[in-house]
């Protein structure tokens, strides 16, 4: 199993890399430059920045792979988030086992609904 996993991630990851240094390429040569790294943002502009701005550029259905791309990146997250949960739900269920689970996934997402409030204020 471990050589199954480990070689569908490393497939997975380089299809990945493949695929955004192509759009990433083919935007730099749209934009007329010999560098990828103008056109390339660093971090999350990555993401909303260089990727959405090269999927407007599609000829074909541009709004559906734009569209297909925000609800890609929102199912990442959203299971990144439940893991997260998940596996603070288990260590601390393991080590309060008297108290009900429904109270301590309240408790975690209310902490974790207070700690977001600092990336929406200014």
């Amino acid at each position: 199993d471990v050589m199954i996993i480990t070689t569908l991630d490393t497939f997975t990851s380089f299809m990945a890399g493949c695929t955004i240094f192509g759009i990433l390429g083919n935007l730099a040569h749209q934009m007329g430059t010999e560098d990828i790294s103008s056109v390339v943002r660093g971090g999350t502009g990555l993401a909303f920045i260089s990727y959405p701005d090269a999927l407007a550029r599609f000829t074909i259905v541009p709004q559906l792979f734009s569209i297909l791309f925000f609800v890609m990146l929102f199912i990442l997250a959203l299971g990144t988030a439940m893991a997260l949960c998940g596996s603070i739900l288990l260590a601390c269920v393991d080590y309060m086992p008297n108290i009900k689970n429904w109270i301590i996934t309240l408790f975690i997402t209310t902490i974790g609904f207070f700690i977001s409030i600092i990336y929406i204020t200014p």
